[in-house]
């Protein structure tokens, strides 16, 4: 959704003399404004032109959107609407065929495969390619990009700050634009409970605060569970937790651990970075990573402080830690998709779960009248809907198509389509629509048999 060029109100112009080698101006102003959202991802042109001499010597467009996301306790709020998200991480490079070169069409498709899944938020744990966060910004993925420290070293020092400075800085100047993105990670499990650790990212989360002020900074930890109080991810602006109850982490009461890391980092949203199972480290089948997927997801809807879910992961996927293979097959089977993207049964369900709709359905024969009931979902996920399209489809592609009212979370709005000729609709397909044109849920239904 690119808006035009007369949303703004004027063309500036800045001289730019002396030592000065940096330009900053922030007072473009736009009228009417459409906040960006991941179901209305406005977006505007901006081009930048350099002259000298009256003669153009470099020009470059680049496409912005304007939102507000922040924290009040442990509510997250976009652009003022407190908000629960569902979401799922996708790991880059895991098809054998093509590794890291990976083409425009083969990122889109995964991505295509995240928002298909009604996942609306993930994280990288690396820096990514622009275009990657440009098909972000067009489609409505919000997005944790991340620095690429992981595990080690056991208690990072002064040259591990240098490092992980370099890298954020070359990370927040490329990327800093694209309303996608909503937070920065600082690092992924590393010794989360050592006071060196958490010094350490106190340092880091400060001096990256300084790079970007208008984001979220944060430590996802593996760790948390142990002693919420002393461990590093109280440093960032939301709690991030890894959560392996069951498998990495061993046996642990769930619903008391979340309790103790909501008590022990209060006024902060609790977000479940990462769940699910790995095998064949851990057993089950994709059958226990259903099971892990369901139940977890059902746990964590019970607690008001969780503001959101990021299942792992989207695909198997390949890495020197890999269980799996050998050579460039060498991977972790963790997804619900294979490494070249065949879905799992477990995708479906994650689809399911990460639906904001519940949809009832009531077919009468004697009245030749269907029924559809839509309710907006009021735990995980949790938002308001709006622009979305209902659309019911016969055998012989004749559509019926329905607005579907302004919803708040746990409101419902009932649909009666009647008069509906018997030998037509021997079998219906219910379609759910975002503005965004991705499918909520496309569901068969058998009538009059």
């Amino acid at each position: 959704m690119i808006s035009s060029e007369k949303d703004f109100l004027t063309s500036n112009e800045w001289e730019l003399s002396g030592d000065k080698k940096v330009l900053s101006f922030r007072d473009i102003k736009v009228e009417h404004l459409k906040l960006w959202h991941f179901d209305h991802p406005h977006l505007y042109n901006v081009t930048i032109a350099l002259y000298s001499d009256g003669v153009l010597t470099d020009e470059v467009c680049t496409a912005v959107g304007f939102r507000e996301i922040r924290t009040e306790g442990n509510t997250l709020l976009l652009n003022r609407e407190p908000v629960r998200l569902m979401g799922v991480e996708w790991m880059p490079g895991s098809n054998p065929m093509s590794g890291m070169a990976e083409s425009v069409a083969q990122l889109e498709e995964m991505l295509h495969h995240i928002k298909h899944a009604n996942c609306v938020i993930t994280r990288f744990h690396w820096q990514q390619d622009s275009k990657l966060l440009e098909w972000c910004d067009r489609n409505g993925l919000l997005v944790q990009e991340e620095i690429p420290h992981w595990q080690t070293p056991q208690d990072p020092n002064n040259e591990w700050l240098n490092i992980s400075m370099k890298h954020a800085q070359e990370m927040v100047h490329r990327h800093y634009n694209h309303p996608c993105i909503y937070a920065w990670g600082i690092g992924n499990e590393v010794n989360g409970q050592s006071t060196v650790t958490v010094r350490y990212f106190e340092e880091l989360q400060s001096l990256v605060h300084g790079l970007d002020d208008t984001r979220f900074i944060n430590y996802v930890s593996n760790t948390v569970h142990e002693n919420p109080a002393q461990d590093a991810t109280g440093v960032g602006d939301m709690v991030m937790w890894n959560d392996y109850i069951g498998t990495w982490h061993g046996e642990l009461d769930r619903p008391e651990v979340i309790q103790n890391i909501t008590r022990g980092l209060p006024n902060k949203p609790l977000v479940v970075a990462e769940y699910g199972l790995c095998e064949p480290a851990f057993e089950g089948g994709d059958e226990r990573r259903t099971q892990i997927l369901v139940e977890n997801t059902r746990e964590y809807r019970k607690h008001p402080a969780i503001a959101a879910l990021i299942y792992f992961s989207l695909n198997d996927y390949r890495t020197q830690m890999g269980e799996e293979g050998e050579g460039r097959l060498r991977q972790r089977v963790h997804g619900s998709m294979s490494l070249d993207g065949t879905p799992k049964p477990s995708y479906e369900a994650l689809r399911q779960l990460a639906s904001p709709i519940n949809l009832n359905v009531e077919l009468e024969k004697e009245k030749a009248q269907v029924v559809v009931i839509v309710e907006n979902r009021n735990d995980i996920p949790c938002y308001r809907i709006s622009g979305y399209i209902l659309k019911l489809v016969d055998q012989l592609g004749d559509c019926i198509t329905e607005h579907i009212p302004d919803l708040s979370p746990g409101e419902k709005h009932v649909f009666y389509f009647t008069d509906i000729p018997e030998n037509r609709w021997n079998k219906l397909v219910l379609d759910i629509i975002r503005p965004t044109g991705f499918s909520v849920s496309s569901d068969s239904l058998m009538s009059y048999t």
